[in-house]
């Protein structure tokens, strides 16, 4: 089999951002009751990752397709990673700000991740060893030095619940479920807060995060343990 370059993946998603965006705009319909709204992303996210699987299985033998919260079970088989519909409260809450995203992995390492911003048409690509790219422009991290250097604490729920919107600010300290969008976000230097947070991202999410932040240029810690995150809000 041909090595499989980030160009794949974002061939992948592209058919279905109309198919995103009509779904989008059914949510008019779906205002009274939360408990059908949770149900029709369920259903639109499982369609998605239903013909994405199958034109994997028909075009690359040996490879194995899964939801990001099953990314436990990789082996050293070429694995794709379906992340679904990112920043699901906006896409809920009928707000224009919400993405869907895939990553590769090969011999058990995360070699490519994108993350495309449906409504804004936005790309964002991070591959090992090749950096990250928006829209197919190179993107590198401010200096860290030049970067605000306040630590805030960030509590992040594993388990979303999205029958309330993501974000809840109270001073100084933020409540939001990370997300692979954020991570684009902060290696395209459209955030520059870092934070410090809570232990409990999935594993996939995790990786994601490490390969967009590194390929831009950014340092890990010391310990491995805490990232070097993004606080998506603006105190």
């Amino acid at each position: 089999m041909q090595p499989v370059n980030i160009n794949y993946l974002t061939r992948l998603i592209k058919p279905y951002s109309s198919y995103l965006l009509q779904a989008f705009s059914k949510l008019d319909s779906y205002r009274i009751s939360s408990k059908k709204r949770i149900e029709y992303l369920n259903k639109i996210n499982q369609a998605v990752f239903d013909k994405i699987s199958e034109q994997l299985s028909e075009t690359l033998e040996h490879n194995q397709v899964i939801s990001h919260r099953t990314v436990s079970s990789i082996t050293n088989d070429p694995t794709w990673v379906i992340y679904g519909i990112i920043e699901p409260s906006h896409f809920l809450f009928h707000n224009p700000n919400f993405a869907y995203g895939i990553g590769y992995y090969d011999h058990g390492v995360l070699q490519h991740v994108c993350c495309f911003d449906v409504i804004r048409d936005e790309m964002f690509t991070a591959s090992l060893g090749k950096g990250v790219q928006l829209n197919q422009k190179k993107y590198r991290l401010s200096s860290l030095a030049a970067m605000d250097s306040t630590w805030l604490n960030m509590i992040v729920d594993p388990s979303a619940d999205w029958s309330r919107p993501a974000s809840q600010t109270n001073g100084s300290l933020v409540v939001k479920q990370l997300s692979l969008l954020d991570f684009a976000y902060l290696a395209t230097n459209r955030i520059n807060l870092i934070v410090k947070p809570k232990q409990g991202l999935d594993q996939a999410l995790n990786d994601a995060g490490n390969l967009f932040f590194q390929e831009a240029g950014g340092v890990l810690d010391d310990t491995n343990e805490q990232q070097l995150l993004p606080n998506y809000f603006q105190l």
